[in-house]
């Protein structure tokens, strides 16, 4: 007999933003892959409030009344701090196994509005039949916080894996490469640009061949860009608006270094892992989660936030003075992301969910 799944998700790509909610998606397509048949009730994005209120009260009324009209053998719920509030009504009605996929910031907020949604819904998360966290860090999380009276713990599925077409080509050794750092990430103050930048100031007076790039979009760039000038860097770095797999993977393999300074408490930071597959020397925020994939002085680095620009200066110079320890270092990098590559992980999805027999 096929399983069927209702998934509910506050993000999932539109013909306007086609990365948005990328991960829940090829979740959709895994089960579907496995032969779940998958409804999907979601969230679009839009700047526009009026859109976006209506769309809100059109995601409320479909997800219960999918919920209390239809028999599922389960409610797969993604960004529960957000995706679950319209549900409360369906939910108080009918008895559900409800299966919760937190992503990282909707189980640890980062705002007040935040903290009190995650008060409201604590009951929810603790009565959830199968909890989904991104990393063994966020499980520690859940289980401390919402454990008590739960007959197991969150389980982990790691934000999908890295895209197989990281590991499609053929990996040029990071010592052919020139010298250079790439900076890739959603363009925020909190992701690090500046220190990024700080640090390409450094190197470019130790190294006056070092190049640099930054990669991606958000709300910053302009910021970004004059900070390049009053830096007097806009001769070695250059600005990219990367968005898919492709263009990122070329970036990745393009350069020796790939730096990552974000203040926040990422939930897994994939696009490490993605910088490894492609052979490059990681050094990033020592976040806890980072410990699980990076080994330090191994297959990259763990750089305290406080410190960064000075201990990263200095990592890069010993790894130049010694360009066998950077092959060293590239190629147990691309090891370790093995144990990420998205279509092995998909493939635990169902049995994640409680849904493989």
């Amino acid at each position: 007999m096929s399983r069927r799944v209702l998934l509910i998700t506050n993000m999932y790509p539109s013909r306007r933003d086609k990365t948005y909610g990328r991960f829940v998606q090829r979740c959709a397509e895994s089960l579907v892959a496995a032969g779940i048949e998958t409804d999907i009730v979601s969230l679009p994005k839009h700047h526009n409030y009026l859109f976006k209120l209506l769309d809100y009260v059109r995601f409320a009324i479909q997800a219960n009344v999918k919920i209390l009209k239809r028999g599922y053998d389960c409610v797969y719920v993604h960004q529960p701090l957000h995706s679950l509030l319209v549900c409360i009504p369906a939910l108080m009605l009918r008895r559900v196994r409800l299966v919760l996929n937190f992503h990282g910031h909707d189980l640890v907020p980062v705002t007040r509005r935040g903290e009190f949604l995650q008060k409201i819904l604590s009951r929810l998360f603790m009565a959830a039949k199968i909890v989904v966290v991104p990393s063994e860090h966020f499980k520690q999380i859940f289980d401390n916080e919402f454990g008590n009276g739960r007959s197991e713990g969150a389980r982990v599925f790691y934000s999908g894996g890295v895209h197989d077409d990281y590991f499609a080509s053929k990996l040029i050794v990071a010592s052919s490469r020139p010298r250079s750092a790439l900076f890739l990430s959603r363009l925020v103050e909190g992701k690090g640009w500046r220190l990024f930048i700080e640090l390409a100031q450094k190197l470019r007076a130790v190294y006056p061949d070092f190049n640099f790039t930054i990669a991606g979009v958000g709300p910053d760039r302009q910021i970004i860009e004059s900070a390049i000038a009053e830096a007097n860097l806009s001769d070695c770095t250059q600005f990219v608006s990367a968005t898919t797999v492709s263009q990122n993977r070329d970036l990745f393999l393009s350069h020796r270094y790939f730096v990552f300074p974000t203040w926040f408490n990422e939930s897994l930071a994939l696009v490490n892992l993605e910088a490894m597959a492609c052979g490059c020397v990681v050094l990033s925020a020592d976040f806890p989660t980072a410990s699980e994939y990076i080994e330090q002085a191994v297959n990259g680095f763990r750089i305290p936030i406080a410190n960064f620009v000075e201990t990263s200066l200095f990592h890069i110079c010993e790894l130049e003075n010694d360009i066998a320890f950077v092959d060293a270092i590239s190629n147990d990098a691309r090891t370790m992301a093995y144990r990420f590559k998205e279509s092995d992980v998909m493939k635990n999805l169902p049995s994640t969910l409680g849904l493989k027999d």
